[in-house]
This record gives structure tokens, C-alpha cells and sequence, in this order.
């Protein structure tokens, strides 16, 4: 039998005797036991309505003793509730034999599956999740855990343990009490670290449509208040809360300007530096705001300044990045509605001053620049990813070029 914690409360010394009372009962009362056993594999209704269908089928076993019936019933919710939280846990072999144990009444048996991996040398995640989203699971069993590991079960937020209960690729090495990629040993972190991955992958996903869009028609009237809205005050919060940036990830990037015919080309140090005097609304500024948009490719940079201004001659520069800076990195290619708001095509033939579709973008923007980050990174096309920053000294010049696009495929 698995051992058990000794200093467990008041209220685990009773789950206990709970447990102790419902594996006697079964093993007196075949019948309850096999209805208890269907009704936690077929799990047809909630715990509570199938509790109360088998104590009242099996009357006659719990009549006149209602502290035999009470330890019944604690017994039955703590296993019910664990095994309907486990639904959709990747099921390891130490899962899968502890469901399995559950489903057969066998509490201690279960509870010596779950203690025994906690023992490995590599422990997989789903385990670990497992007791950080069951805590009475967690005081039941072993004390002599792995240095660490209950520090690391402690520091996991309930966000991040449901995230690692469905992951097959991450694992636990219990020596120095770190998280680390199966396929590479050598990315590993402490579980605090691994709060800040999960949470920045789930960026703005609480987010709902319905959010957004009485955020998006406050700023229509009010561009400026948008911490005065409680999206506003949301995103302001999420932001303040990003832990995890990014620095230059190309060895070159373009910025590109459009040119009238019987212009002069731009200087080389023109094109290093976001355009001076009064600029127009963009994606991520205000009217008036010098920042400097770049790409990762030379076709992105040009296809992204011809959606605002469609002239015939384009100049791009190609230009090396220097330095680190903190960019916030919006640009994964995946689907959440914070990122359809950021992604809104620019539609050209409108003739309002501040374009809507700029509206929560420019925000979001204002709240990095708050909170000290350098820019942002966001989503351009399949083929090339988009940059800004609000100031300018990140790059040296290495060459320009000015392209016809009369030209262009001829």
C-alpha cells in the first residue's frame, strides 16, 4: 500500500477513513461496488445525480447509518471529480493505470500508482498536472517527494498544469527540478519560467469577440481613452504582465518608402530612421507618431508600404540590425480574436482620418511603449513577418535599392 502523508489535516485524515469505509462496503456489497464502477466508466450524469440514483438503489446497505453513508459519498465525489478532471489528460502509463484504478474502486491502489512515479528520475508532466489541479489527491500521498517537486507543483499556475496535462513532449527531471523539451534535453527551465512560456502562448486568447468589439467602437469616439474602457484596462493588465520578448531574429531586415517619379531617392541615413514631420495614422501609431516599420524580407517591405500609398517607384533598404531590444511578438500564424483585431486589412478608399482598422492595434502599441518595450513583432504574410519600433538607432545601412513596379514582372 502507498505510503501516506503524515501531516495531513483534520480533513485528509477524514478522506482517508472515507476511503477505508467505501473499500470495505464494496467488499461486503458486490452489487454497489459494480454500480459505482459503471458509473464512473460510463459517467452519464454528474456526481451528485449518481450518487444520489446508487444511495437510493442500495437503501437497504446505508439505512440508519448516516456517517456510513456520508463516508460514502465523500469517497464517491473525491474519485468522480478527480476522474472527470483527468478526461482530457494525455494519458501516460501512470494516468492510465490511475484512472483505471479509480474506475475499479481501488483508492490505494491508485494513489500508490501516481506515488511511485513521482519517484522517477524523469517524471512525465501529466503527472505532475495531475496534483497541481488536485490538491486533497496531493496531501493524500507520499511526503518524501523529490527535492523540489512540491515547490514545483506549488509554482505551477492552474492555467499552466492544465497546459502540461495534455503535452507529450515535455517531461520533469527531478535532479535539478527543472522542465525541459523531450527532443532537446537542454531547453529546461524552472517551473516559473514555464508559467511565462504557457502564459505568453495564450496571449490576449481570454479575450472574446464580444470584448473586442465595444473596445473597438469606444475607441471610434474615444481614440484616446482607451484605458478608461474595461477592455482597454485588460489589455493595459495583460501587457503590464508579458514576461517573455524577443530581439532582432534576422541577420537582415528592409524598410521600404514609396517615391514620386521626379522625386530624389532617399539619403542612406534617411532610410535607417522612421520618417520625420507629420506622419499618418499606421497600424501600431497615432498621427504624428515617427515609427519605423520593417520586415524580414525585401518583398514584405514593399508589399506592405504599396497597400498605403501605390506609387510607381518603391526604395527599399536592406539594413543590419545592432544591439538587443525587447519586442513583443504577436506574429504566430494562428487563429484568436485579439489577433484578427491586430490583423485587419487596411482598406484604402476610406477617407476617415484614423483608419478602424488601426484602432485597437495603435492601442495595444501604446501599452507596450508604457510598459518599456522596444516594439513589436506581428503577423504580415505566409512568406514574411513584420516589425515596428518608436525609436530610431537599431540599425546600420548596408544597401538600397529603387524598383520600378511598372517594371515589376515585365
Amino acid at each position: 500500500m502507498a505510503k501516506i502523508n503524515p501531516y495531513e489535516n483534520s480533513a485528509m485524515k477524514a478522506m482517508l477513513e472515507n476511503m477505508r469505509v467505501a473499500t470495505n462496503l464494496f467488499a461486503s456489497n458486490p452489487a454497489l461496488e459494480s454500480a459505482v464502477r459503471q458509473a464512473n466508466i460510463f459517467a452519464t450524469s454528474t456526481a451528485i445525480q449518481s450518487a444520489m440514483g446508487i444511495t437510493s438503489q442500495f437503501n437497504d446497505v446505508f439505512l440508519g447509518n448516516e456517517k456510513m453513508m456520508k463516508s460514502f459519498l465523500d469517497a464517491f465525489s473525491f474519485q468522480t471529480e478527480i476522474l472527470r478532471s483527468t478526461q482530457q489528460f494525455y494519458l501516460t502509463e501512470t494516468i492510465n493505470t490511475f484512472r483505471s484504478s479509480l474506475m475499479h474502486n481501488n483508492y490505494f491502489s491508485a494513489i500508490e500508482a501516481i506515488t511511485k512515479s513521482l519517484q522517477s528520475a524523469i517524471i512525465e508532466v501529466p503527472n505532475i498536472a495531475l496534483l497541481r489541479l488536485n490538491k486533497p489527491l496531493l496531501n493524500l500521498i507520499d511526503v518524501d517527494l523529490p527535492r523540489g517537486l512540491r515547490t514545483s507543483i506549488a509554482t505551477l499556475h492552474t492555467k499552466t498544469a492544465i497546459d502540461l496535462s495534455t503535452s507529450e513532449n515535455i517531461s520533469y527531471n527531478s535532479k535539478d527540478a527543472t522542465f525541459f523539451v523531450e527532443a532537446n534535453p537542454d531547453d529546461n527551465c524552472k517551473a516559473k519560467e514555464v508559467n511565462v512560456i504557457f502564459s505568453a502562448a495564450r496571449l490576449f486568447s481570454d479575450l472574446t469577440e464580444e470584448e473586442l468589439f465595444a473596445l473597438h467602437r469606444h475607441l471610434s469616439t474615444y481614440p484616446s481613452l482607451g484605458p478608461a474602457h474595461y477592455v482597454g484596462e485588460k489589455i493595459m493588465k495583460l501587457v503590464k504582465n508579458i514576461e517573455t520578448t524577443i530581439s532582432f531574429d534576422s541577420e537582415y531586415f528592409y524598410h521600404a518608402r514609396t517615391i514620386d517619379d521626379d522625386a530624389s531617392p532617399y539619403t542612406d541615413e534617411d532610410m535607417t530612421c522612421a520618417p520625420h514631420g507629420i506622419t499618418s495614422f499606421g497600424r501600431f501609431n497615432h498621427i504624428g507618431d515617427n515609427y519605423f516599420y520593417f520586415s524580414d524580407q525585401k518583398n514584405g517591405a514593399v508589399e506592405e508600404v504599396r497597400k498605403h500609398s501605390p506609387k510607381n517607384k518603391v526604395q527599399v533598404a536592406k539594413l543590419r540590425p545592432k544591439g538587443k531590444i525587447r519586442m513583443v511578438d504577436i506574429s504566430k500564424n494562428e487563429e484568436n480574436v485579439f489577433l484578427k483585431y491586430c490583423r485587419f486589412k487596411f482598406d484604402p478608399t476610406s477617407n476617415k482620418k484614423v483608419p478602424r482598422e488601426y484602432l485597437i492595434p495603435s492601442y495595444f502599441s501604446d501599452c507596450c511603449k508604457l510598459q518599456g518595450f522596444d516594439g513589436i513583432k506581428y503577423h504580415g504574410t505566409q512568406s514574411y513577418k513584420n516589425y515596428v519600433t518608436w525609436k530610431d538607432g537599431h540599425f546600420v545601412f548596408v544597401d538600397q535599392e529603387i524598383i520600378d513596379m511598372v517594371n515589376v514582372g515585365n
